[in-house]
């Protein structure tokens, strides 16, 4: 994937994600325009505004494990939080380990997700979310 480019890549993590949840029987709609979101998730009693997120980038710890990043905010030069009201859920792609975390929007998510997603069982905060597709029923 590194000879992607930032829009490029964007577009090939919501475009995988969409097969994955139509896979899952849930209809998926990518809007046309700008808007905060990435794609309508609809469960046929709610629809979901999904932010979908995607990183290959990690730093090795001290301790020897990775821990990928990513930014769940908008703005180039100032990162401003997305609020409840633009996005429900962001969709975050670890690339290179073909992983995926579905994490609810809420006011305390900080504005840069740390995961460990190497460590299988791992008490890590967001490890309960990954490959969480049932978020969405």
């Amino acid at each position: 994937m590194n000879q992607l480019n930032n829009i490029n890549t964007g577009i090939f993590a919501e475009q995988l994600l969409a097969a994955e949840l139509i896979k899952r029987n849930l209809k998926v709609s990518k809007p046309i325009g700008v808007y905060s979101y990435d794609l309508l998730v609809d469960n046929d009693s709610k629809i979901f505004k999904v932010q979908v997120k995607l990183t290959e980038a990690f730093t090795k710890r001290k301790d020897t494990r990775k821990v990928y990043r990513i930014s769940i905010c908008k703005g180039n030069k100032t990162k401003v939080r997305y609020s409840q009201e633009e996005v429900d859920i962001f969709a975050c792609f670890i690339a290179d380990l073909g992983v995926w975390y579905f994490i609810p929007n809420s006011e305390d998510l900080p504005k840069n997700l740390a995961l460990y997603t190497h460590i299988e069982n791992s008490k890590e905060k967001y490890f309960e979310n990954r490959d969480f597709y049932s978020i969405f029923i």
